[in-house]
């Protein structure tokens, strides 16, 4: 008696090709998730940076409002720093100042009316020495926020 052998036409286990096939379509959606985080990372940082600013900028003028240390204050942009100066004109680097780097991936540059890099605050009003805007940068998301300083030294 002859034995018959039956073939199935199930077979257990991947080729080659489909384990290729679904690693290829990992990788892609792997790279797909981490450069949408990197970008939101990028954009939550840039969007804190540029509130914490604002918020520094106000408070400069909250200080001259309230007479603290019996003087004024401002707030000078240069190339690299955003500095929060005591006096009437800004020593660029003084000890006392709040100097704050601009990051390198961001530009911050400035259109007051007066042609100067920097503005005060005065006493008892809050005005500003000069009107103008702060325009920030950042070259990784491509985004751009501006602030604009009126007369009575309010920020928006």
């Amino acid at each position: 008696m002859q034995k018959t052998r039956i073939h199935t036409a199930f077979q257990s286990g991947f080729t080659i090709v489909e384990i290729l096939v679904v690693v290829s379509i990992m990788i892609v959606v792997l790279s797909v998730l981490v450069g949408g985080f990197a970008q939101y990372s990028y954009r939550q940082i840039y969007v804190g940076y540029v509130s914490d600013i604002r918020d520094q900028v106000s408070e400069t003028r909250q200080r001259t409002l309230a007479s603290y240390q019996d003087t004024v204050y401002g707030v000078y942009v240069g190339t690299s720093t955003i500095e929060f100066f005591q006096g009437t004109t800004p020593v660029a680097g003084a000890t006392n100042n709040t100097i704050v780097t601009i990051p390198p991936h961001m530009t911050a540059t400035t259109s007051f009316s007066d042609t100067n890099w920097y503005i005060t605050f005065a006493r008892i009003t809050g005005g500003a020495s000069a009107t103008g805007t702060i325009t920030f940068e950042d070259t990784r998301i491509n985004a751009s926020t501006t602030f604009t300083i009126y007369a009575s030294g309010l920020v928006e």
